[in-house]
């Protein structure tokens, strides 16, 4: 994931999959509150890329990998 490309992160490709869908509000709270981080391929199994960023379930290789 490249943290720092607006077009290559996660949040802009889960966005490009899901936005097509909001057509009113109720569907718009379920994306802001969107996090399927062991599913979602945009996510790459990183809770802290996805549209509700989850940092507190980030496991220690994933905290070690964005140090390095």
């Amino acid at each position: 994931t490249n943290f720092y490309s607006y077009y290559n992160g996660a949040r802009h490709c889960i966005s490009q999959k899901l936005l097509p869908h909001v057509e009113n509000l109720t569907n718009f709270k379920k994306f802001v509150h969107y996090n399927d981080y062991k599913n979602d391929q945009c996510q790459k199994i990183d809770p802290g890329q996805a549209i509700a960023s989850r940092y507190d379930l980030r496991t220690p290789p994933n905290k070690k990998a964005l140090l390095s």
